[in-house]
């Protein structure tokens, strides 16, 4: 393999490990409890990949890609929603608690608003979502979660806190089919 170079967030440029990449694809089917996950057959793949693409230096982002497609491949959906949010939040988050509606507590967990987001795309663009949708889904998942932290620093969080924040930031961005089924899911 070529040595190739990755060019993370922040802008630091590191050498490529294929080891830190199984490991964290196989974080990701541990937390999720996937029966389907092979994790070093994913990052075989994704190795690969980079390899017939040329690139000698990628970014996170593409990486990011190319695992979620092989994932996606292998019937792994539950990982790739844990791999990806772990991508997205790697600081961990200073929400710890949040409410229900029958007054129980649990431990707040961001992949939970990451899928309700999700979910409400695939109802209202079907099966047809882009690159670019998967990417604002990431972007409104933080911005709700991050107006979550402010608003609430550290206290207990109601669930329904939650989920109007989230309804704020889909019609703040225009995203009102997602934000029409986000709410109908909310009430069904």
């Amino acid at each position: 393999m070529a040595v190739l170079k990755v060019v993370k967030r922040h802008g630091i440029v590191e050498k490529f490990k294929p080891e830190r990449l199984a490991s964290s694809v196989t974080k990701a089917c541990v937390l999720s409890r996937e029966r389907k996950c092979t994790p070093w057959k994913v990052a075989a793949e994704v190795i690969d990949h980079m390899e017939k693409s040329g690139q000698k230096v990628v970014n996170e982002e593409d990486i990011l890609d190319f695992v979620g497609s092989a994932m996606k491949k292998h019937g792994m959906d539950k990982a790739y929603n844990y791999y990806t949010f772990a991508w997205l939040h790697k600081p961990p988050s200073k929400i710890r608690t949040v409410r229900k509606r029958n007054g129980k507590t649990e431990p707040f967990s961001p992949i939970k608003t990451y899928t309700s987001i999700e979910k409400s795309f695939l109802h209202s663009h079907g099966n047809n979502l882009k690159r670019l949708d998967w990417a604002k889904m990431h972007s409104y998942t933080r911005e709700a979660i991050a107006i979550l932290e402010k608003r609430y620093k550290g206290a207990i969080v109601p669930v329904e806190g939650i989920r109007e924040t989230v309804e704020f930031v889909l019609v703040r961005h225009n995203m009102l089919k997602p934000a029409k089924y986000y709410i109908m899911h909310r009430y069904l």
